[in-house]
């Protein structure tokens, strides 16, 4: 798999997350960490998400 290195500032802005599973766990938590206003769109999330959802 090759990678395409990028960086941008998505500090308050709006970041859509398909999925809800581990893999979008962990780009949603670097995500929040970066200041990002995140939304998913997932039939149903993971119970790491449901828990960080509830500190939101």
């Amino acid at each position: 798999m090759k990678f395409y290195p990028m960086n941008i500032n998505i500090e308050n802005k709006k970041c859509v997350v398909i999925g809800g599973g581990k893999i979008a766990f962990d780009k949603i938590v670097g995500f929040l960490e970066a200041g990002a206003n995140i939304e998913v769109i997932a039939p149903k999330i993971c119970t790491e998400l449901e828990n960080l959802r509830d500190k939101f």
